[in-house]
């Protein structure tokens, strides 16, 4: 395994203190992967403990720590005079390669939609004309294979506004009559109506014996479309690790986008198709771990968002005219890093063990920004934990600081707040 580079300091603002917080709730602890909080506020035995363990495992070097197998990636062939296209970095997880798909000796061809589908278009439907659904429908329709569009079900003014953009000419139908009028269904419906729907096109009879049936959601895998699969429909979990606006920007950002799969045999070519259809490329997902998969996009991508609004709203109160000028190199490095050097990318003042300043950031946000302080002791206290493992920052020294960093709840406006409501 090829040493890992260290990342290039980062962008470390040294103005007034509520200043610096805002960058290190936005930098330091975006640079920290998501990990396992450990309780290292009982003092410094327990934290001791952890250090012992480390020092047994200290021959090894950093760059030879066993982590678990990645999760398996089919990227598309590169043709002589082009570039590769952009590809998103997955981090450590539990997917192998053991639970991709295995072609059988002597595989036969492909038969009826899955031949077609890597041949020519395929006449699909949508039920679910949201965000994902109706960017989806629209780079199948503009593709290659040229796949017609035959029906959309969406019953929102919002949803029939995006038909109106992206699928202009394609008439709205009920969900049954879009099923009953094509040939690959598919279903971009929100995780918690995915059953639902399900059950009750396969119980009107609108699902048939050798249709195909796709849905899009990160957390189910094919045991949701149990229905339609009794009805003889083949089904397919195909997930676009991608996050959409349901504008024309999420047509540019399909290239080189990961979905994550999980197909029986007799779809898995058809998902290779239309993946390679929207300039994709494949992960393949056990149906065992659809939710973990997704848990941590999730965890990636959605909480993200939350921390760094929580950041520009800490630059805002400390006087910053444009938080989002302030953050957007310092965050753009730190994202770069962690996702290129993992664990070595954090930097700040926990990892250098600054209690004092720990502090300093923990009496500002509760005097400013109380809604933010119990989300900063959270991460606060997995990144001190994961420093710790990591070597680079001493029990004695975590214990300390995470010590300030419970004491803070205890204390907080917005704490007592809820405690004398309740």
């Amino acid at each position: 395994m090829a040493r890992r580079k260290k990342p290039p300091e980062p962008y470390n603002a040294e103005s007034q203190a509520l200043f610096h917080v805002g960058a290190v709730v936005g930098g330091g602890i975006a640079g920290m992967p998501s990990g396992v909080v450990l309780d290292m506020a009982t003092g410094y035995a327990a934290v001791s403990t952890l250090r012992q363990a480390q020092d047994t495992a200290s021959s090894t070097t950093k760059t030879a720590r066993a982590r678990p197998p990645r999760l398996t990636v089919n990227r598309p062939a590169v043709t002589q005079g082009t570039e590769p296209m952009p590809f998103p970095a997955f981090g450590a997880g539990v997917f192998s390669g053991e639970n991709e798909p295995s072609k059988p000796s002597g595989t036969p061809p492909a038969w009826g939609l899955e031949r077609k589908a890597m041949s020519s278009m395929t006449r699909i439907g949508v039920i679910g004309a949201g965000r994902v659904g109706a960017v989806l429908a629209a780079a199948l329709r503009s593709s290659a294979s040229g796949h017609e569009v035959v029906a959309v079900a969406g019953e929102s003014t919002a949803s029939r506004t995006r038909v109106e953009t992206f699928l202009p000419g394609v008439p709205v139908e009920k969900p049954t009559a879009v099923a009953r009028a094509c040939d690959l269904l598919l279903l971009t419906v929100p995780d918690d109506m995915l059953a639902n729907v399900a059950n009750m096109l396969s119980a009107s009879g609108a699902i048939r014996e050798g249709q195909y049936v796709v849905h899009t959601s990160g957390r189910h895998g094919l045991a949701v479309l149990d229905p339609a699969a009794a009805r003889g429909a083949h089904v397919l979990a195909m997930h676009p690790a991608m996050t959409f606006t349901g504008t024309h920007v999420d047509l540019a950002r399909l290239p080189g986008c990961v979905y994550g799969i999980t197909a029986s045999q007799q779809t898995r070519a058809l998902a290779e198709s239309l993946v390679a259809d929207l300039g994709g490329s494949t992960a393949w997902v056990p149906e065992g771990r659809r939710a973990l998969y997704h848990a941590g996009l999730a965890h990636g991508a959605n909480h993200l968002v939350t921390l760094v609004s929580q950041a520009m709203d800490l630059l805002r109160e400390s006087g910053a005219d444009d938080p989002a000028a302030t953050l957007r190199p310092l965050l753009t490095a730190a994202l770069d890093n962690a996702l290129s050097c993992d664990d070595d990318a954090l930097t700040g003042p926990i990892v250098r063990g600054d209690v004092n300043t720990v502090r300093a950031h923990l009496a500002d946000i509760a005097a400013n920004a109380p809604t933010t302080l119990e989300s900063y002791v959270v991460l606060g206290r997995a990144t001190a934990n994961r420093c710790v493992l990591d070597g680079r920052l001493l029990p004695i020294r975590a214990a300390a600081i995470i010590a300030a960093l419970n004491d803070s709840l205890s204390v907080s406006p917005a704490r007592s707040g809820r405690e004398r409501v309740t």
